[in-house]
């Protein structure tokens, strides 16, 4: 059974790489707050994959929104290709063999405030 939340983040990704190839450019992560917001409540978005998911859609968005630059190497045609990718990895909850995506979307590791504030002290 497919976990609600990736079902959610897989499908607004596979509609924003419809869009793109409809030529509607500037309709990609127009709902990533929502989505984020609907998620929230019912998935840990700290999660490998869903953190890769959500970095990959909103630096999706900032390349649309900058004729597809500041995100090289990856062309206006592979980010369509690499949501739908994703979506599936969602779906199956795997982490992409893709190695594009991994170099430039893996969730950098987080250090909790009690680990920062040690550090300190």
């Amino acid at each position: 059974m497919v976990n609600e939340a990736a079902e959610i983040l897989a499908c607004a990704l596979e509609q924003d790489a419809q869009a793109q190839e409809a030529g509607n450019i500037n309709d990609i992560g127009l709902r990533w707050d929502d989505i984020y917001a609907e998620i929230l409540p019912i998935q840990d978005t700290a999660e490998p994959i869903f953190a890769m998911a959500m970095r990959f859609w909103d630096d999706w968005g900032d390349a649309s929104k900058h004729e597809w630059k500041y995100h090289e190497p990856i062309t206006k045609e592979q980010w369509p290709i690499f949501a739908r990718e994703l979506a599936t990895c969602l779906r199956t909850e795997t982490m992409p063999e893709n190695q594009i995506i991994n170099e430039n979307f893996t969730p950098m590791p987080t250090v909790s405030i009690l680990e920062r504030i040690k550090k300190w002290f």
